[in-house]
C-alpha cells in the first residue's frame, strides 16, 4: 500500500513539472506570462500549443554607445505549431508593427531583444535573448 502511494506521488510531481519528459518547458495559459528564449528554444503551452524563437534576421536597432535618430529596429522569427500540426512562421519587430500575432486562440507578443547592440561589435546569434508574453485569447 505504502509503494502504491509512493507511486501515485511521484506521477502527481512529475504531472506537475515545469518540465516535459522531452526536456522542453511546460506552460499553462491560465494566467498570461513571459517567458525568455534563446534562438533555438521552444515552449510548450497547455500541452498542445508550440512556440520557438528561431533566430533574429534583422537587427537594425540603435546602438547604445552612439546617437540615433531613429530608435531602428530588429526582426524576430518565431514558429508557432499547434499539435503535431505545421509550423507557421512568424516574424514580430521591436520597433515597428507586427509587434505581436494573434494564432489558434493564443496572443504571442515580443516584450524585447536583447542584448542591445554596440557600435563595435556584432551581435552573435546564440547570444540573442526574445522576451516574450503569451495569453490566451479563446
Amino acid at each position: 500500500m505504502k509503494w502504491l502511494a509512493m507511486v501515485v506521488a511521484i506521477g502527481f510531481v512529475a504531472a506537475c513539472s515545469d518540465e516535459s519528459v522531452f526536456g522542453v518547458p511546460q506552460y499553462s495559459s491560465v494566467r498570461p506570462f513571459d517567458v525568455v528564449l534563446a534562438p533555438g528554444e521552444e515552449i510548450l503551452v497547455d500541452g498542445v500549443y508550440g512556440i520557438a524563437f528561431t533566430g533574429v534576421t534583422e537587427d537594425s536597432r540603435c546602438a547604445v554607445d552612439v546617437v540615433c535618430i531613429w530608435q531602428g529596429n530588429a526582426a524576430v522569427a518565431i514558429g508557432l505549431t499547434v499539435g503535431k500540426g505545421p509550423t507557421h512562421p512568424f516574424t514580430l519587430n521591436t520597433g515597428v508593427e507586427p509587434y505581436r500575432v494573434e494564432h489558434a486562440g493564443y496572443r504571442v507578443r515580443l516584450l524585447s531583444l536583447s542584448p542591445q547592440p554596440v557600435s563595435t561589435a556584432p551581435i552573435e546569434q546564440k547570444r540573442y535573448r526574445a522576451r516574450l508574453h503569451v495569453e490566451a485569447v479563446r
